[in-house]
Formats: structure tokens, C-alpha cells, sequence
């Protein structure tokens, strides 16, 4: 799923749901570190964030290009950035990955990923 926002200077997000399996080997190879535990309505989550840089290469070429975009990934110190957020319930069995790519970047990201369009 692709979110835009209605302000085309915001970043869209790419949210991928994974199994919990695979995601935990997504969080390693990323090195993305555990932040908190955030109380929801739907339970409580834990959360994810700060990725190693020289690790961006390994979500492809596309994903890499969109990510550099942002301003997140611009205004990033060192060797960390919060360009990915991961968060898990603890009784769900799936995994949700949001990655922040910049507006022209997400628009290719549709066409490559041929996904549909759909207005709320």
C-alpha cells in the first residue's frame, strides 16, 4: 500500500506487510533498532526505526533512489536514519515495514509495482 498526501510536499509512504518470520529477518539485515513499546487502541505495539545507511543498498535499486529523496535521509546524522519505521502487535502475526520515499519517486514506484490508484 502507497499513502500520498494531499500536501505534494510530504513524503508518500510505502507500507509492506511481511510475515513475522521474515520480518525479524528484514529488522536484522537492516540493523533497525528497537525503540518503545507504544500503547493503541488495537494493543500494544512495538517499534522499530534508525536503520544503518550503508544497509539502504540492499532494499534494490528502486527503494534506494525513492529513499534518498526524502528529507528525512537528507537531514540524517551519521550512520543511522529514520527512513524506515517497523512496527509489530505482539498477538499479530505479520510485520509492517513504512518506508518514506519522496512524491516523484512514489509515482514510479506505482507504475514498477503496478498498483492501483484509489482515492479515500
Amino acid at each position: 500500500m502507497m499513502m500520498f498526501p494531499r500536501n505534494w510536499e510530504q513524503n508518500v509512504t510505502v507500507s509492506i506487510r511481511v510475515d513475522r518470520k521474515a520480518g525479524f529477518e528484514i529488522i536484522g539485515l537492516l540493523d533497525l533498532q528497537p525503540l518503545s513499546k507504544v500503547q493503541t487502541v488495537q494493543g500494544q505495539a512495538q517499534y522499530y526505526s534508525n536503520m544503518l545507511i550503508e544497509r539502504l543498498n540492499l532494499l534494490g535499486p528502486s527503494l534506494y533512489a525513492a529513499i534518498i529523496g526524502t528529507g528525512l535521509y537528507k537531514s540524517a546524522s551519521g550512520s543511522r536514519c529514520s527512513c524506515i519505521d517497523v512496527f509489530f502487535f505482539d498477538d499479530d502475526d505479520d510485520i509492517v515495514f513504512s518506508i518514506m520515499v519522496d512524491q516523484d519517486s512514489g509515482d514510479k514506484l506505482v507504475e514498477e509495482f503496478g498498483l492501483r490508484f484509489y482515492q479515500y
